[in-house]
């Protein structure tokens, strides 16, 4: 198999000037280079040009891969996945299993002996969700700077912090330490999902992220098993150390895991191939060949401004992503913090309703890695989204029709309210194909970034909201909250239907864009995908660049 040896930017350019390009019959000049110099006409597509200054910087994968695709073989590429999946979904999978089991420590807390109660609890609740959102845009800028070893270092760092809030959180369990502990620990996990999502889109085609996006996110499914199991045992904690009480116990093991992890991800998540010491030199290019396609590059320290001003005012498609995640949001505030207090209203003991609870994980995680399955397999992102809402509805509207006087259900009907509280639990899978639709869709890592940290203020505002839509006068039915929670998701299911529309025009405008340069410029679809290789690590946005096609 041979390889080709990539060529400086330099040389190449002496090479073309020396075989005379201009006076060819097939215009092969490079449109990286015309992107640079003279920009490209706005064919329908918005802010399709660019200027050399804006795109001076480069994405770092430009420096190992540059603009000639490097020639391998199917095994060599699977063979390199396979090794970064031994090591990259693992960790990230661990990492968010980490933040989600601590935010939501809150739930078990409650049940197993936690002091604070009623409106007060709600306050706590929200508290972590007032940190996530003063601290999301500042910590995405931070992450994509942060000068040793980039944003999966500065990942690690942020973990072994928040693992030292939680055990601190065990030593005063009154209403104002403990605020501000969850406000703290808000802003420290603020950064998790734009870093693990940016590491995702480094090491994967499009094709296959959204599973490797679910592989994390079904950790919320997961702590939903895991939780409530460990809960439950330490219940029958008797020990002196920490005052008799066990949710103190549960502070200090999570922490402790947490601070863990932290430096095990310091240590051995690279945050792209470039900088994966546990790949060789060779396989490090591999793995950039592999996602040159994306032609949403990898990483870049530069902040580029105008890449910002896109993400905010140039692209309809991120603000009605936006309102999706805001809408999603909502219920899950109120679902992760009162689910436990739901079903215990039911008439069920602390203890019973830990393992009732169950469940919820078990399902979760079923329709997490099965929505995930669908994307990838059909290259769809919107549809696998009602998949997940669906059943959210329909069990959000059994819980309204006959939620009310549920402390005195029995047999089929307080059945039928657990079964229907199960379903409310599928709704999360949702935000997983969305964070790969955005991973997919958008390119230029600074607009990446900023659309990811715009998406995560959207979550944190949305479950700031939906941490009082349960309000203790309405226990232990909840109707409004449950009401609340129909109402958003079948509203977020419409938001949906849009975000496929704006990509469908998109995507037709991109087409008919590149059939009038093969008609001008007498390519052919070989010339055609040289252009595209040679575009993919300049670190353009996808409306910057005329051959990115959008994932509907």
């Amino acid at each position: 198999m041979s390889v080709e040896k990539v060529p400086s930017r330099a040389s190449s350019k002496d090479a073309d000037a020396s075989a005379g390009v201009g006076a060819s019959e097939k215009q092969t000049v490079s449109v990286s280079d015309q992107l640079q110099q003279q920009g490209v006409d706005d064919r329908g597509i918005p802010q399709l040009t660019c200027v050399p200054s804006r795109s001076s910087a480069v994405d770092e994968a430009y420096h190992v891969a540059g603009e000639v695709a490097l020639e391998y073989s199917k095994e060599e590429a699977d063979a390199v996945r396979r090794k970064i999946d031994r090591r990259v979904p693992i960790l990230l999978a661990l990492v968010y299993f980490s933040q989600f089991l601590d935010k939501t420590l809150l739930n078990y807390a409650a049940v197993t002996g936690l002091p604070i109660k009623g409106n007060q609890y709600s306050i706590v609740a929200s508290g972590f969700y007032f940190g996530f959102l003063a601290w999301v845009l500042p910590t995405a800028s931070l992450a994509q700077r942060f000068p040793w070893g980039g944003p999966t270092v500065y990942l690690g760092l942020n973990v072994m912090a928040w693992g030292i809030v939680l055990a601190c959180a065990a030593i005063n369990p009154s209403f104002a330490p403990f605020f501000a502990l969850r406000f703290l620990l808000g802003m420290l996990e603020s950064c998790v999902t734009p870093v693990l999502i940016s590491t995702v889109v480094a090491f994967y085609r499009t094709e296959e992220q959204a599973l490797r996006i679910a592989c994390f996110y079904a950790c919320n499914g997961l702590t939903q098993i895991v939780g409530p199991l460990i809960a439950y045992a330490v219940t029958f904690y008797k020990g002196a150390a920490f005052g008799y009480q066990p949710w103190r116990l549960l502070y200090v093991v999570f922490g402790l895991f947490a601070f863990v992890l932290g430096a095990i991800v310091v240590i051995w998540l690279p945050a792209s191939p470039s900088r994966a010491r546990f790949l060789s030199e060779h396989e490090r290019r591999v793995a950039l060949e592999r996602v040159r396609d994306n032609a949403a590059g990898t990483t870049q320290r530069k902040i580029k401004l105008h890449q910002l001003k896109e993400a905010a005012f140039g692209d309809i498609r991120i603000w009605v992503v936006f309102v999706f995640v805001v809408l999603t949001s909502i219920p899950n505030g109120g679902l992760s913090n009162f689910s436990s207090q739901i079903i215990k209203g039911f008439g069920y003991s602390s203890r019973e309703t830990l393992l009732i609870g169950i469940p919820q994980g078990v399902l979760a995680t079923i329709f997490t890695l099965l929505c995930a399955w669908l994307s990838d397999r059909y290259r769809e992102r919107i549809l696998p989204v009602f998949v997940a809402l669906v059943p959210t509805i329909v069990g959000a509207a059994i819980l309204v029709g006959l939620g009310k006087g549920g402390e005195h259900a029995e047999g089929t009907r307080r059945n039928t309210l657990v079964f229907a509280v199960y379903l409310t639990s599928t709704f999360g899978s949702s935000l997983s194909v969305v964070f790969a639709w955005n991973a997919t869709n958008v390119a230029g890592y600074s607009k990446k970034i900023s659309s990811s940290a715009l998406m995560m203020f959207g979550f944190g505002a949305g479950n700031i909201a939906g941490s009082y839509i349960f309000q203790q006068k309405d226990a232990p039915d909840y109707i409004p909250g449950k009401t609340v929670v129909l109402v958003t998701l079948a509203a977020a299911a419409g938001t949906a239907l849009v975000l496929r529309a704006l990509v469908a025009k998109d995507n037709r405008r991109k087409k008919a864009l590149i059939e009038e340069f093969k008609r001008e410029r007498g390519w052919d679809d070989e010339e055609v995908k040289k252009q595209r290789d040679a575009i993919a690590f300049r670190d353009f946005t996808d409306k910057e660049n005329p051959f990115f096609v959008y994932t509907s």
